[in-house]
């Protein structure tokens, strides 16, 4: 991570320490013992390609978004998840670094209710927030698995209904993760952790792209 991003991170890590410790550990250990992260497409491999709406309502595809080396996209949980959050500020922040080294960024969230306006709005993002409806495209991108009985409580407990904020009653949740797409949509590289506090910054992503052939 950038050093603002992980001071931002470890921030919010202390400040939910008290009542979301023993959560964020459970669904660590659960993320690793169904080996999620396997799940996503590999390097090397065709990423599939997409028709979700933007901000504006218009369907849009990897061809509509991508740079001129390519395509960075991230899979967000949504408006409710802190760590998305500072994750989305921090790929802002470094938006001129990727366009001028010729990619473009997106990001993808399942929640609804208007949700990818908010976070383009909030975030004053230059690039696009698509809505994935029924989640199909974060399932194909590997980067969604449904959350244990005991985490769907726990999170209902501090006011927050993932059935409502994705449409489904299936308790499904987005694994945050971001994928590198070169221009004939070839996954360079791929980003995220089974501890989904921890998130990858921009430097990361740049050194990556520094080195490589795309």
């Amino acid at each position: 991570m950038t050093d603002g991003l992980a001071a931002r991170v470890q921030k919010i890590v202390e400040e939910r320490k008290p009542v979301y410790d023993e959560h964020d550990v459970r669904l660590t250990k659960f993320l690793s013992h169904i080996e999620q992260t396997d799940n996503r497409p590999s390097v090397g491999s065709a990423a599939p390609d997409f028709m979700l709406p933007d901000t504006g309502g218009r369907l849009v595809s990897f061809g509509h978004l991508t740079g001129q080396r390519g395509l960075i996209l991230l899979f967000i949980q949504g408006t409710w998840c802190p760590y998305c959050a500072a994750q989305i500020d921090a790929f802002r922040d470094a938006y001129r670094s990727f366009h001028d080294m010729g990619m473009n960024l997106a990001i993808i969230t399942p929640e609804l209710n208007g949700s990818t306006s908010v976070i383009k709005q909030r975030h004053d993002l230059p690039f696009e927030v698509l809505c994935d409806v029924a989640a199909v495209t974060t399932l194909e991108y590997g980067c969604l698995f449904r959350l244990p009985e005991e985490d769907q409580e726990f999170y209902l407990s501090q006011g927050i209904d993932l059935r409502e904020k994705y449409g489904s009653e299936a308790w499904f949740m987005p694994l945050a993760s971001i994928f590198v797409l070169d221009g004939s949509l070839t996954v360079q590289a791929v980003y995220g952790e089974s501890d989904q506090r921890w998130r990858i910054g921009p430097d990361r992503v740049i050194e990556g792209l520094t080195t490589s052939a795309i």
